[in-house]
C-alpha cells in the first residue's frame, strides 16, 4: 500500500512541477532530486544496525517498533518515485510530431 501511495504522491508532484515550471526541465529536476534523496535514504537504511531485541515476549506494537524494511524495498521506492514524477509531469508521453499535429481532425 505504501508503494501505491508513494507513486500517487510522486505523480501529483510531477503534475505540480510541470504546471509551475511550464517546461519539462522542472520535471526532470524533481526526478533527479527524488533519485538523489532516495539513494541517500537507502544508504542510511542499509547502514543502520539491527535493533537489539529484548529477552521477554513482545506485544504486536512493540514488535512493530523493532521491524526493519527489506533492503530491496529501499531501492524500489526511488524508482517508483521517479516513474511517478515523470508520468505526472508528462515526460513519459509520446511527443506529437509535426505531421500529426498539422493533420485535420476527422471525427
Amino acid at each position: 500500500m505504501a508503494t501505491i501511495v508513494s507513486f500517487i504522491a510522486a505523480w501529483i508532484g510531477g503534475m505540480v512541477a510541470a504546471r509551475i515550471g511550464r517546461r519539462r526541465g522542472a520535471v526532470y529536476a524533481l526526478a533527479g532530486l527524488v533519485v538523489v534523496l532516495g539513494l541517500v535514504s537507502a544508504g542510511v537504511a542499509m547502514s543502520a544496525a539491527p535493533p537489539a531485541l529484548p529477552e521477554r515476549p513482545l506485544s504486536t506494537m512493540e514488535a512493530a517498533s523493532f521491524a526493519k524494511q527489506p533492503t530491496w524495498y529501499s531501492f524500489v521506492l526511488p524508482v517508483v518515485g521517479v516513474i511517478g514524477v515523470l508520468a505526472g509531469g508528462g515526460a513519459l508521453r509520446r511527443p506529437v510530431g509535426p505531421a500529426e499535429s498539422a493533420a485535420p481532425h476527422v471525427p
